[in-house]
């Protein structure tokens, strides 16, 4: 195996080994991004529903 082969070898090696991790790592955080957002979102309706039913049994003319 001559240098060159190697040394592209050696970067391809490289290049993976600070891929992956990286590529992982951001999956990860957009994975944990959408279950907030997703929370968010639940707790906003949630939020919603309970001043709602508030509205509903306490009319603000009361």
């Amino acid at each position: 195996m001559d240098s060159a082969a190697s040394d592209s070898q050696i970067n391809l090696a490289l290049l993976l080994f600070l891929i992956f991790p990286c590529h992982h790592f951001l999956t990860l955080v957009w994975v944990r991004h959408q279950f907030l957002h997703l929370t968010l979102r639940q707790d906003e309706n949630s939020r919603e529903l309970k001043m709602a039913s508030y509205r509903i049994i306490c009319p603000s003319w009361v």
